[in-house]
């Protein structure tokens, strides 16, 4: 092998590298927020914050304190849902050492209704990652899993499996 081929080949396996990271690594951020100092992953369900997030977006919610959120912060907060919701401040309230935000979402016309006081809000928006979240819900789909983990672990199996009666049958040969 020439050097010229020896240095291609590890140019291209650097590459591989490189891109497997930055395929993997935002999966890994929104399936351990804690990598980078926050709290929860989410995936934006409506288009109630459009431009700044859109349905698919994957979003990263790190707590914060009550001193720390101010007007124009984006925060993910509880509701009567299941399903937390994630709108912008539009102001603080403070009363008798309790803390409050006027919630809307950018593409809203109104206000939410109510103010959401401090206790029900899970953070302030930390990471956005664009269309993440339509992979993380295909995943979370049976047939997703099977694509995603079953398939290529199956894969891996079989491979092994066919390696290792290759080299049993390359022994017999030899020994013979």
């Amino acid at each position: 092998m020439t050097a010229e081929r020896s240095t291609a080949r590890t140019v291209v396996n650097v590459v591989g590298v490189l891109l497997l990271i930055g395929v993997v690594a935002p999966f890994v951020v929104y399936g351990f927020p804690q990598i980078v100092g926050a709290d929860y992953g989410f995936v934006v369900l409506s288009g109630s914050m459009e431009p700044e997030l859109s349905p698919g977006d994957a979003i990263i919610v790190r707590e914060a304190a009550p001193g720390e959120i101010e007007a124009r912060d984006v925060i993910t907060f509880r509701t009567d849902s299941q399903t937390p919701t994630t709108h912008r401040v539009t102001d603080v309230i403070e009363r008798e050492g309790t803390v409050a935000y006027v919630t809307k979402g950018d593409a809203n016309e109104d206000p939410d209704s109510g103010t959401v006081p401090h206790e029900r809000v899970l953070g302030e928006v930390f990471v956005t990652l664009p269309l993440l979240g339509y992979a993380v819900r295909f995943i979370n789909t049976p047939l997703g899993f099977v694509v995603v983990v079953a398939g290529p672990l199956a894969a891996f199996v079989v491979s092994e499996v066919w390696s290792l009666a290759g080299s049993v049958d390359r022994s017999d040969s030899v020994d013979q």
